[in-house]
C-alpha cells in the first residue's frame, strides 16, 4: 500500500500510565532516506509522535484561535502547559485587560464568551489546518474562566556577567548588580528599597527642611510605603554566568499619595553598567508567575554610567497603574544614591512640575508651615484684634473716657493743664493699644484693656 514512497511508519510502542507497553499500528507512507531523516520526523510530528512534542506544538494555534474568535485587541498569553501520563494536555492562559484598549467592566462578559462552543470549534479548525486533523471537539474541554485584578507585581532584573577581558585589572567580585526601587509622591521622594530593605527619607534633617525628601541611607526605622515594596532575593548561576535579583510590589495596597515607582539597576564595583551583558527587567504577575507582562531590555551604550533606569510604574488618573520603559543611564549606586535621586527628581519635575526650591535651606517654623491654615489661625486672630483696637480709638466714647482719665491725672499735677494732659494721655493710650495688637500676646493685651477700663471709670 505504500506505493512509490521511500519509507513507511509501521507502528509505535508507548509506555502508558499502567506501566505496560502498548503497540499501535500506523502504516503511513512518507518520504525518508537513510541519509536524511528530517522528512520522516516532520511526518511523525504531524501524526502526533512523540506525544509530548506534538501536543506542545498546538499551544500557539490554540491561543491564536482564541484571540481571533474573541476579536481581542491584545495577544492571548499562555502561562503554563502540562501533559499528564495519559497524554492529556492542560493549557493555562490569560487575557490582559488594558485600560486604553477595553473597558474593565467587560471582564465578566469575556469569561462567558470563552466557554462558548464557537471557541472550541475554531480551535479544532486551526489545529486541522496545520495538519493535526486527529483532534475533534470532543477532545477539548474549556474549564471555567474567572476575572480578577492584578494586585501584586513581581520584578526580576537579570544580567550576564562581564567578560573576563574587561576584568583583567580588577580583583574584586564583579558579578553583582544591585536592584533598587525608588518611590515618589509627585516630586517628593517617599522611599528607597534595595537588598538592605527600606531606607530612611525625612523632610527635616539636621535642621534643614526639604519638602522633596532627604535620603538618609539605611537607618532601620520607618517605611513610607508600608512594606508594600519588598526585596525577595538574589540568584547566581556561575556555570551560565548570569545573575538575578527580584522585588515584589503590592500595587493594590500602595499609599494613596504614591504616584511613581522607578526600577533601577546599579553596579557598585565596576561603575559602568554597560560592562554587564543583557541587562533586562521582567515584570510578572506575582500571583501567577507564568504570566509575563512585559520585558524591558537595556541597550548597550558607549557612555559609562553607574546606573540604568529601566522602567517607571506610575499611577493614572483612574487610579490604575501603567508601565513605561526608560532605558537611560545616570550616575549613582548603592553606596551613594544622591546623584541618582537628583536625576529622578528632574524627571518628576518635568512630569508634575516644580513645587519646591531647587536647594535645601534653613527656615523658621512659621515659614515652613505658612500654608497650613490651622497653624496660622492664632496669628490671624491677633492681627484682627490689633486692627479693631487701632480703629476703636476714633470712637467718641473711648476719647471721652481717655480725656476724663487724663483730667483726673491732671488734677494731681501742679504745672499740667487738663487739656494738655488729656491730649497727651490720649496719644499715649493710642500708641499703647496699637502696639498691643502687634507684639504683645493676647493675655497681656486683655490685662491692659481691663486696667484702661478701670482708669476710665475712676475719671
Amino acid at each position: 500500500q505504500a506505493g512509490r514512497s521511500e519509507s513507511v511508519a509501521v507502528c509505535s510502542l508507548s509506555c502508558l500510565s499502567d506501566g505496560l507497553w502498548h503497540v499501535l499500528g500506523i502504516g503511513t507512507p512518507c518520504r525518508c532516506t537513510a541519509k536524511d531523516h528530517k522528512l520522516v520526523l516532520d511526518k511523525l510530528l504531524t501524526l502526533g509522535y512523540p506525544r509530548n512534542v506534538s501536543m506542545r506544538h498546538q499551544e500557539p494555534l490554540i491561543l491564536q484561535s482564541i484571540e481571533q474568535t474573541l476579536d481581542f485587541p491584545r495577544p492571548v498569553k499562555g502561562t503554563a502547559l502540562t501533559i499528564g501520563a495519559t497524554n492529556v494536555m492542560k493549557l493555562h492562559y490569560v487575557l490582559e485587560l488594558v485600560e486604553s484598549e477595553i473597558e474593565p467592566g467587560d471582564a465578566p462578559d469575556l469569561t462567558h464568551m470563552v466557554a462558548k462552543q464557537a471557541v472550541i470549534t475554531d480551535m479544532v479548525t486551526a489545529m486541522a489546518g496545520s495538519g493535526a486533523d486527529r483532534f475533534h471537539s470532543r477532545h477539548i474541554v474549556m474549564l471555567p474562566a474567572k476575572a480578577r485584578a492584578m494586585a501584586k507585581l513581581s520584578v526580576e532584573v537579570c544580567w550576564q556577567y562581564p567578560h573576563l577581558d574587561d576584568l583583567a585589572a580588577e580583583e574584586r567580585d564583579c558579578r553583582f548588580v544591585d536592584v533598587a526601587g525608588f518611590c515618589f509622591s509627585r516630586r517628593a521622594l517617599q522611599e528607597v528599597v534595595d537588598y538592605r530593605g527600606a531606607h530612611g527619607v525625612r523632610l527635616v534633617h539636621n535642621g534643614v527642611f526639604d519638602e522633596a525628601g532627604v535620603w538618609l541611607g539605611k537607618v532601620g526605622t520607618g517605611d513610607a510605603t508600608d512594606g508594600q515594596i519588598s526585596y525577595q532575593g538574589e540568584k547566581h548561576n556561575d556555570l551560565a554566568e548570569n545573575g538575578e535579583q527580584s522585588l515584589v510590589l503590592n500595587l493594590e495596597r500602595m499609599p494613596p499619595s504614591s504616584t511613581d515607582i522607578f526600577l533601577v539597576a546599579t553596579t557598585p564595583v565596576l561603575h559602568d553598567i554597560a560592562a554587564f551583558q543583557d541587562v533586562r527587567v521582567v515584570l510578572r504577575d506575582a500571583e501567577n508567575p507564568g504570566h509575563e507582562i512585559m520585558t524591558v531590555d537595556m541597550p548597550q551604550t558607549a557612555t559609562p554610567a553607574e546606573a540604568a533606569i529601566l522602567c517607571r510604574i506610575s499611577r493614572t488618573e483612574q487610579k490604575n497603574w501603567q508601565v513605561g520603559a526608560f532605558r537611560s543611564g545616570c550616575n549613582g549606586n548603592a553606596i551613594d544614591y544622591r546623584p541618582l535621586i537628583a536625576h529622578l527628581r528632574n524627571i518628576q519635575e518635568r512630569k508634575h512640575g516644580r513645587t519646591a526650591p531647587l536647594w535645601s535651606h534653613r527656615v523658621s517654623r512659621l515659614d515652613a508651615v505658612k500654608e497650613i491654615g490651622t497653624v496660622m489661625n492664632p496669628l490671624l486672630n491677633w492681627k484682627k484684634t490689633a486692627l479693631s483696637r487701632r480703629h476703636s480709638v476714633a470712637n467718641p466714647s473711648t476719647a471721652v473716657a481717655a480725656a476724663a482719665a487724663a483730667a483726673s491725672f491732671g488734677n494731681l499735677g501742679s504745672d499740667m493743664e487738663a487739656g494738655d494732659a488729656s491730649s497727651s494721655a490720649g496719644r499715649l493710650l493710642k500708641r499703647t493699644q496699637s502696639s498691643i495688637g502687634v507684639t504683645m500676646p493676647s493675655g497681656l493685651s486683655s490685662m491692659l484693656k481691663r486696667r484702661n477700663s478701670s482708669c476710665g471709670s475712676i475719671g
